[in-house]
């Protein structure tokens, strides 16, 4: 199942965006961790507007679904943050035209920004060559 989670501006306010980020250090970290918890594949999506962590998994955790795993892993990576109520979740066909929108740049603050097309770009690449990105996510 694909799935997305995480905090944007629609759904968070700068205070919280300001806490909830990864540097690409932080982000091949947080990969690791998705992995070793049975998240399949995994791509981290870091910008000044949106911490969002997009999965592909099997479906080997307790929810069935992987994403009570990536939300666990989530959470206690911001422990600072008030993410109640602000992270957001999709699944399934959602997350995938979501991923679609934000690369279009309609998720945006300024509809059709394309500075974010090369950020999702950089973040598949980070993926792809750590081996957290296969087929599914590729």
């Amino acid at each position: 199942m694909f799935a997305c989670l995480g905090v944007s501006h629609r759904t968070a306010s700068a205070a919280v965006r300001d806490r909830v980020s990864f540097t690409p250090e932080a982000a091949q970290a947080f990969r690791e961790k998705l992995a070793e918890a049975g998240v399949a594949q995994s791509l981290v999506l870091s910008t000044c507007n949106r911490c969002e962590v997009f999965v592909w998994t099997d479906g080997r955790d307790v929810g069935g679904t992987g994403v009570s795993s990536v939300r666990r892993l989530f959470e206690e990576e911001f422990p600072d943050a008030e993410l109640d109520g602000v992270l957001s979740c999709r699944t399934g066909t959602d997350a995938l035209v979501y991923l679609f929108r934000i690369a279009a740049g309609l998720e945006s603050m300024i509809l059709g920004e394309y500075q974010i097309l090369g950020q999702v770009k950089e973040a598949h690449a980070a993926s792809l060559e750590s081996g957290h990105a296969r087929r599914e996510l590729d």
